[in-house]
């Protein structure tokens, strides 16, 4: 799999860290989607309920979205997607990281 170089500043990054809804002590950021594109903030660990998924953050973080899209291209089953300094990752299925996305910080 392609990882994709995304240039990124501090302020978008930072804005991953104000839509988390629960804090994970491994990922500064996490975030699902699924195929309709919608995303969300983590809130469970495994299948976030329907009932539980806040708000649909796809169009509120340009940055999110960029993410997201690569996410979908990366992987079409979906799912969840975590964020730190280094890019973006999800999980295998044998919870191995896969980056997809590895940031180019500017600012």
């Amino acid at each position: 799999m392609e990882v994709v170089p995304i240039e990124i500043t501090r302020n978008e990054f930072q804005e991953f860290r104000e839509l988390q809804r629960r804090h994970r002590w491994d990922w500064p950021a996490a975030f699902s989607t699924n195929r309709q594109s919608e995303i969300w903030a983590y809130i469970t660990n495994g299948h976030t309920p329907f009932e539980l998924r806040e708000k649909n953050l796809r169009n509120v973080s340009p940055m999110l979205d960029i993410i997201a899209n690569k996410y979908l291209m990366a992987r079409p089953e979906v799912g969840r997607f975590f964020i730190d300094e280094r890019g973006a990752f999800y999980k295998d299925e044998l919870s191995l990281e896969r980056q997809f996305v590895i940031f180019d910080w500017v600012d």
